[in-house]
């Protein structure tokens, strides 16, 4: 008797090994035949601001994330709705922009958005005053994710703004109005 139980109780356990191995080989290939994208360098009219171009391929797969919180101790932070969301947004924007026309795409977790659409503000870091609101639109994506999703917004940036800093903020789209659901992340950028 002890024999059968052994020999049922080593199948048991052979067969838990065997899943867990599998488990992990799934994942280490996934995690492995993901492309990350790669640099755009190319000088054009719009700035592409995100790595290579938005597949769908590459909805999953942001560039890296770093989380910059805005801190600078002489510019202006006006309230915003919500809470500061550090990893709403894989921080591809530069640290200075010109004054003109500027279309830039932005990898934004996918619970930014409500029905595609999240929105943007951009403010001036010196005197606190609202510059622009726009959209922030998906970018062909498949279905709505908690992960990163390519998006765009355009905005233009006028003469005035140059030698100021501004604030660029990426707020979710909340149609509850529930403050306990708004978020937001920003960027203090320098412009040209």
């Amino acid at each position: 008797m002890k024999t059968l139980f052994s020999r049922v109780l080593y199948g048991i356990i052979c067969i838990l090994i065997i899943i867990i191995l599998i488990i992990v080989i799934i994942k280490l290939t996934r995690s492995q035949t993901a492309v990350a994208p790669t640099l755009d360098n190319n000088n054009t009219t719009a700035i592409s601001l995100v790595p290579g171009s938005a597949q769908i391929s590459d909805v999953q797969t942001p560039p890296s994330l770093s989380a910059t919180v805005i801190s600078s101790g002489d510019v202006i932070h006006p309230p915003a709705p919500g809470v500061w969301d550090a990893n709403a947004v894989a921080d591809g924007l530069p640290a200075t922009l010109s004054v003109g026309q500027h279309t830039i795409q932005l990898w934004v977790r996918g619970y930014m958005f409500f029905e595609g659409v999240a929105h943007f503000t951009i403010h001036d870091g010196e005197t606190g005053r609202l510059i622009k609101t726009g959209t922030v639109s998906l970018i062909d994506s498949p279905e709505m994710t908690v992960n990163y999703m390519p998006a765009s917004a355009s905005f233009v940036l006028p003469a005035s703004l140059s030698g100021h800093r501004i604030i660029f903020r990426v707020i979710n789209d909340n149609p509850t109005g529930d403050e306990a659901y708004s978020k937001y992340w920003g960027k203090v950028i320098q412009v040209q």
